[in-house]
């Protein structure tokens, strides 16, 4: 396997995680009493709670596994310097940009399902405070940059000290070697975190999800960055990616039968109040998260290897697509909540629109403009269009 074939698989992997947003995002009306949307659907569907579920164990520990990846192979090219400068170029402006451009409209279409009126949102409360900070759904960028700063930290100490992860690579290579080692070793300290956090029982929450304050949270910070660094050392040894795609089917597995385990014990309720159901839920979580990450990325370096132009566009597309999808979303879910059809035509209805208005605006608006300069790193170039030779007299 050719480090180009892995990049292809690797792009159509981190292009998943986001538009897995999308898919997740596009459920959550249809879940009654869990306050996640501002309106609640009248065709509630336990299909979709369930597949929110499911999605959410994985999507954002995958996008974390990519980007620790992603920015070591980065960084040995670019540099410190380089690296820094690209990182702000396209993931703090976009975050900045799309939140004053996209939050008040969201905190508008929020108050409207709530209340009827545009003026009274509770996501945004005035003034703003480092600890009432909303990032919306633009938390993870926020995260991400925290992480990266971390890293960059962490490297600069080792520097300073003589230190080399070198003498970890040996470590990084054992733990992967052994097929069922990484996912159960790297569960025990996340589930430590959790377990010290305190009860968190929803499926559809998990790993809680920081969206309304600047002050960074300990448990999806430690979670991620974990993650993270693991996504990072696997980009010094990518030899180990063939593993992945080797085992995926065994970590297929293990993830389908944790995920179950994890929701029985949320649907029964008794977790609340027993402390064994909240360890196991905990475990079982965790394990869950890493075995579909392991899972997925062996499953596309198995079957997406080869270089595909569609998928190359999609993947391209991904970033904008995640930016723009949730206000038309939420307004879809807000137009659609009260019509009375099965959620069978509405979710696909409300996911399709969504989808179509996000790739049309991205090429007519963002693939060819120095937004998607900013958000893909590089300027691509509209097709020239070839004028036919006059015909021979």
């Amino acid at each position: 396997m050719q480090t180009s074939d892995r990049l292809h698989a690797l792009d159509a992997v981190r292009a998943f995680a986001l538009l897995l947003g999308v898919v997740h995002h596009a459920t959550l009306s249809f879940i009654p009493g869990t306050g996640l949307a501002p309106v609640e659907d009248v065709s509630p569907s336990a299909p979709l709670a369930l597949l929110a579920a499911v999605g959410h164990i994985f999507r954002m520990p995958l996008f974390f596994l990519m980007a620790g990846l992603f920015a070591r192979m980065m960084l040995h090219r670019k540099g410190v310097r380089g690296f820094c400068a690209d990182r702000l170029q396209r993931i703090l402006v976009p975050l900045v940009v799309a939140w004053i451009v996209f939050v008040p409209l969201i905190n508008a279409i929020w108050s409207w399902g709530l209340t009827g009126s545009v003026y009274h949102s509770p996501l945004l409360t005035w003034p703003l405070s480092l600890a009432t900070f909303p990032t919306s759904y633009l938390w993870f960028l926020y995260y991400l940059l925290l992480i990266y700063g971390l890293a960059l930290l962490a490297r600069q100490v080792a520097v300073r000290t003589g230190t080399s992860l070198d003498a970890a690579d040996p470590l990084i290579r054992r733990l992967m070697t052994a097929r069922w080692l990484a996912p159960t070793v790297l569960t025990v300290p996340i589930v430590v975190v959790m377990l010290l956090r305190g009860p968190e029982w929803s499926a559809l929450v998990g790993i809680e999800t920081p969206n309304a304050s600047l002050i960074p949270a300990a448990v999806p910070l430690f979670a991620y960055g974990l993650v993270f660094a693991l996504g990072w050392m696997i980009g010094r040894n990518m030899e180990l990616l063939a593993l992945l795609r080797e085992r995926w089917g065994g970590y297929l597995v293990a993830a389908l039968l944790a995920t179950a385990v994890c929701i029985l014990i949320a649907a029964s309720r008794r977790g609340e109040s027993v402390r064994s159901l909240h360890a196991i839920y905990a475990v079982a979580y965790v394990f869950a998260s890493w075995c579909w990450i392991f899972a997925i990325v062996g499953l596309a370096l198995r079957y997406l290897s080869a270089v595909s132009p569609a998928r190359r566009y999609v993947a391209d597309a991904s970033y904008w697509i995640y930016l723009l999808h949730y206000p038309v979303v939420l307004i879809l879910q807000d137009a659609l909540g009260d019509v009375r059809w099965h959620w069978v035509v509405k979710y696909p209805l409300i996911l399709g629109i969504t989808l179509a208005i996000c790739l049309v605006t991205y090429h007519q608006f963002v693939r060819f403009t120095i937004i998607g300069r900013v958000l893909n790193g590089r300027r691509a170039s509209r097709p020239a269009t070839i004028t036919p030779p006059e015909p021979a007299t």
